[in-house]
């Protein structure tokens, strides 16, 4: 090893006593507490060192000779630390009568034996605390061990590791150079500054305020180790540390004034650039003591307030269950979800208020549990869902199987549906896989149960959020109407319906739930959503391209419209001339019908079943489904300043439900 320098050295030098290297066998060695150590690297820029037991070294099989404290190795001029990186690890050394198996529930991450001090009446062990804890947690060694010692190393330690090869390493040690010696002003001064060193000497002839720089580079470096020193040290009781936060500033201001030849006498340039300098540091402290004060009441102030909403969206959940106890679904522990999700390893999809997991019933049944883990206002959408499905049973609609409302974690237990939803067919690459008349056979079914939540219940309810995302197909490939959780019931005399604002997916919004101008908000808003998932499910794509090439091609079903309108003119031609089959022409016609832009021009879901049944000769020409359209150029002008006026009302809405999402 060469180019030793301060603060290390070799016998005869004139630098003290300590960090002296011997040679031994042309190898450099240390002495601390009176034990011996092998040097095997130093590292000047970032003033560490690397120590191993010499014998450890030579390949025996043995425990290192000692046990160091992390803190004040040399309690002199230099403070040494076995853990410069903050991540070091202990290791415990135990002498087991029988074999140990790792418990969770102790201090202790992992045990793992040292063959080669194993035998067959005893087994050594390397215990590894769950986090770096000097002295070692004795607490946690078996009845069967005796405590043999304690090691350090900064080495990564997993299940099965080599603990003798680690320790053969060593660990790393640093040096930091306050001490006694750099008391005296004019003497020699080592000062760490970042990860160079630095030396200067006080001159005679030096310029007043380099004089008070180097006064307070001194008195600072002294100030702030006296004060980590006693925060760390375990040896200084809280009352000792609280006292050194509080005296921080007068140990500064103590080492500026004591002794007083520091600076010389009427060197008014340095006494005011240092009065300066603690001026600033007041300033500082005090900013700082306020943001320690004011940001934790600031944070206890908000968990106070969520834990307010939290229990109160509890309460009113768990006074709505009390009410509707009769519902027949079963209500789940949070623990049982828990196990019939296996603890949510597989998981199907996520949804606007939670993730969907895969899981089995008691009974080997497969379920799809929903999480609500953002639920809106007072837990309405829970609410919404359960006292909707709750009490539904028919076979377009998703089963509701069970429920769990448990403080703030609630779940819902569904029927588990094989083939997923229904997006992942008619907007995937492969969309052929279902034939169009499968495609009506779907429709059909997504009409009657949308139908029968209209006029099949007791109470009309309104789901408000169709759209394929939200239709489930079974092994069958049977639409289910899931996600009830915007739903609403209503009396079935009820012809108008009250919202404080728009609800459902931007695309299938009816738009008099945007604006006013369009109707009243009633069932034909589910009539609308259904329009525009028909339109979907026809073509095999989103109704609203954005990437069109030009303007008439933006709306999907304006386009749709004018084919439909072309194959309606050649309808008696044969099939080669015409723009659709008829199978397609006619769900068109349905959707069409559909999604005419005011409320009272859209049929009823039972006269959608009844033409969704029917051939497409049979059904009626709708009219076109907007207002105006940039390929109709019969509108008269006064019709498009009030098509204008409406587009532009729906646009401001949509932009503000944007904004809120």
């Amino acid at each position: 090893m060469e180019n030793i320098t301060y603060p290390h050295h070799i016998p005869g030098s004139c630098d003290g006593k300590f960090f002296q290297l011997y040679c031994e066998g042309n190898k450099p060695f240390v002495y601390l507490q009176s034990t011996k150590f092998l040097v095997t690297d130093i590292s000047f820029q970032d003033q560490t060192f690397r120590l191993v037991d010499p014998l450890l070294a030579a390949g025996d099989c043995r425990l290192p000779n000692l046990t160091l404290y992390t803190k004040e190795i040399s309690p002199y001029f230099f403070n040494l630390n076995m853990d410069p990186y903050g991540n070091g690890t202990f290791l415990g050394f135990v002498n087991c009568t029988r074999k140990l198996i790792n418990d969770s529930t102790l201090e202790i991450n992992s045990r793992i034996e040292i063959p080669c001090m194993s035998g067959p009446r005893s087994r050594v062990y390397a215990m590894i605390p769950s986090y770096a804890e000097w002295p070692f947690p004795l607490f946690d060694v078996p009845e069967s061990c005796s405590y043999l010692g304690s090691a350090f190393t900064h080495e990564r330690i997993d299940v099965g590791a080599d603990i003798m090869h680690i320790l053969r390493k060593g660990f790393v040690v640093n040096w930091n150079s306050y001490g006694n010696q750099s008391r005296y002003w004019s003497g020699y001064i080592a000062y760490d500054r970042g990860a160079e060193w630095r030396h200067w000497r006080d001159k005679e002839n030096d310029v007043p305020i380099g004089q008070a720089c180097s006064a307070l580079q001194f008195c600072w470096t002294i100030s702030k180790w006296n004060f980590n020193h006693k925060i760390t040290s375990k040896n200084v009781v809280l009352r000792g540390k609280i006292q050194s936060l509080l005296s921080f500033e007068v140990n500064f201001l103590e080492c500026l004034y004591e002794p007083t030849d520091r600076i010389h006498t009427g060197s008014y340039v340095s006494f005011g650039f240092m009065l300066i300098f603690v001026a600033l540091l007041d300033i500082l402290l005090l900013l700082l003591g306020v943001r320690l004060i004011l940001a934790p009441c600031v944070m206890f102030s908000f968990l106070l307030l969520k834990l307010h909403r939290v229990s109160q969206s509890v309460n009113s959940i768990e006074k709505w269950l009390r009410k509707n106890e009769l519902l027949s679904v079963r209500r789940y522990d949070f623990i049982e979800i828990s196990i019939m999700t296996n603890y949510f390893r597989e998981k199907l999809g996520q949804g606007g208020f939670g993730s969907v997991y895969k899981g089995k019933l008691f009974n080997g049944h497969e379920v799809a549990i929903k999480t609500l883990s953002n639920s809106v206002g007072d837990g309405d959408d829970f609410i919404s869902e359960v006292a909707t499905i709750g009490r539904i049973h028919h076979a377009n609609i998703v089963r509701l199987i069970g429920f769990c409302s448990e403080g703030s974690k609630r779940a819902l237990v569904y029927a588990y549906m094989p083939h997923g939803s229904l997006d992942k067919y008619i907007f995937s690459s492969s969309n052929n896989a279902l034939s169009m008349e499968k495609r009506r056979e779907i429709a059909l079914g997504i009409a009657r149960g949308i139908d029968y939540l209209h006029r099949g219940c007791e109470m009309q309810i309104l789901h408000f959020d169709i759209k394929p995302h939200n239709i489930l197909l079974d092994h069958n490939l049977t639409p289910k109407i899931s996600d009830f959780g915007l739903a609403r019931l209503y009396p079935k005399d009820y012809t108008l319906v009250a919202l404080t604002a728009a609800r459902g997916t931007i695309g299938y919004i009816a738009p008099e739930l945007i604006s006013r101008t369009f109707g009243v908000i009633s069932h034909k808003a589910d009539v609308y959503s259904f329009g525009m998932l028909l339109m979907e499910m026809t073509s095999g794509r989103r109704n609203v391209d954005d990437y069109a090439e030009n303007s008439s091609q933006v709306y999907y079903p304006s386009l749709i419209y004018n084919q439909l309108n072309l194959t309606e003119q050649t309808r008696y031609l044969d099939n080669a001339a015409r723009q659709f089959g008829k199978i397609e022409g006619a769900l068109y016609k349905v959707a069409l019908w559909c999604i005419q832009m005011r409320a009272s021009s859209r049929p009823s879901m039972g006269r959608v079943i009844e033409m969704l049944q029917s051939d497409a000769e049979s059904i009626e020409m709708p009219p076109r489904p907007m207002t105006c359209s940039p390929g109709d150029v019969s509108v008269m002008p006064s019709q498009i300043e009030s098509c204008s006026v409406e587009l532009s009302e729906i646009s401001e809405e949509i932009s503000m439900l944007s904004m809120k999402g």
